[in-house]
């Protein structure tokens, strides 16, 4: 299938003092990912070895999931 799906990336870097609850980092990078197609791109990511942490989920009318990548 030569379909393309739109993707757009936001990237966030955090310091430990703003982390929030138990975090065994003291920072992370967090990859946001906004697409129409969730389930499709949820799936194409999963399948290319991202480990589920949470699948996805209504937040108000804005679509996440999370991954360990």
């Amino acid at each position: 299938n030569a379909k393309n799906t739109e993707i757009q990336l936001q990237l966030m870097l955090t310091k430990g003092e703003s982390m929030k609850g138990n975090a065994k980092e003291p920072g992370r990078g967090i990859f946001n990912l906004e697409t129409k197609e969730v389930k499709k791109e949820f799936e194409r990511i999963k399948e290319i070895g991202a480990k589920v942490i949470k699948e996805p989920y209504d937040m108000g009318g804005m679509w996440i999931a999370t991954f360990l990548i």
